[in-house]
């Protein structure tokens, strides 16, 4: 399945404004080691690139239900990172 094209794909824009422009800097490193090491190599792909004050991820998948499965996972990843972030800077 390596190399093989992927049918299904997703863009996920993180965006932050002033002062919450570290957390979107701490939580840009905690996806770009997720995009490193994915789960299900081949079936999934994910690329993070940070666009002045936000995260791109780029998801391209082999079907609906990997689509849905990895979006939420990272939903639930950035929003546990986040958490952590600001309980740390309390």
């Amino acid at each position: 399945m390596e190399g093989e094209a992927l049918p299904h794909s997703a863009v996920i824009a993180i965006c932050s404004e002033g002062e919450e422009l570290r957390e979107v800097e701490s939580l840009y490193r905690s996806l770009i080691a997720e995009a490193k090491s994915p789960a299900n190599i081949g079936r999934i792909r994910m690329s993070v690139a940070k666009r002045g004050n936000c995260i791109e991820i780029l998801l391209t998948v082999d079907t609906l239900s990997h689509l849905r499965a990895v979006v939420n996972s990272l939903l639930y990843l950035s929003s546990s990172a986040l958490r952590t972030i600001e309980l740390l800077n309390t």
